[in-house]
């Protein structure tokens, strides 16, 4: 099949498709239909699209009961969760940072390069540091970035990793755990968290 077909195919099939929306509150489904709506008009081929689209799919998971969001994801876009972890991925990587980069010239392709779990964080900061030099960092420019950051810093970790760094990655573990298991435990998790943490002072 061709990459035309398909595209029309997937067309079709997300107009056809419609999320339940009778088993909620009316003004939580007019939030959700207004929230995929404008996620659909941000997104477009700039960063700062991305972002925001981004933390709308992250405020909209947190609208949603658990095991809701796939349905909802499939009905508005016809994304799987992958497709939308992509976007918010790159909200919570850069999200605090949108003002610094929404004019720089970070293709959406190499943000989501630069997000890969497999991406080290100094990639991210020279990425950075090139966009705001007026470089448009392109897949090619971020490739060629992870090589040398990688061929400079190979597999073997450094003992202590930056703060902002070490918290970013926690928060990020800490949403996908409360996400598979549910919000529903969230406060017997967030007293073992404390515990942990008085134990480590």
């Amino acid at each position: 099949m061709s990459r035309q077909k398909k595209t029309a195919l997937v067309a079709e099939t997300i107009g056809s498709l419609e999320f339940d929306y009778g088993s909620m509150k009316p003004s939580q489904a007019e939030k959700l239909r207004t929230t995929a709506k404008g996620i659909r008009d941000k997104i477009n081929k700039s960063l700062k699209g991305l972002i925001e689209a981004g933390q709308g799919l992250l405020a909209a998971k947190s609208l949603l009961s658990h095991g809701q969001f796939g349905p909802w994801l499939e009905a508005e876009f016809g994304w799987s969760d992958r497709t939308a972890r992509k976007f918010m991925v790159v909200a919570e990587q850069f999200g605090s940072k949108t003002e610094l980069i929404s004019d720089l010239a970070i293709t959406p392709t190499a943000a989501y390069l630069l997000t890969a779990p497999s991406a080290p964080f100094e990639a991210r900061q020279v990425a950075l540091d090139r966009a705001q030099s007026g470089e448009k960092v392109t897949p090619a420019i971020v490739n060629e970035i992870l090589a040398s950051v990688r061929k400079v810093a190979p597999v073997k970790r450094k003992k202590s990793l930056p703060l902002d760094r070490l918290s970013q990655a926690l928060k990020i573990m800490l949403r996908r755990f409360r996400d598979r298991f549910g919000p529903e435990r969230a406060p017997e998790y967030a007293r073992q968290l404390q515990e942990f943490a008085r134990d480590m002072e």
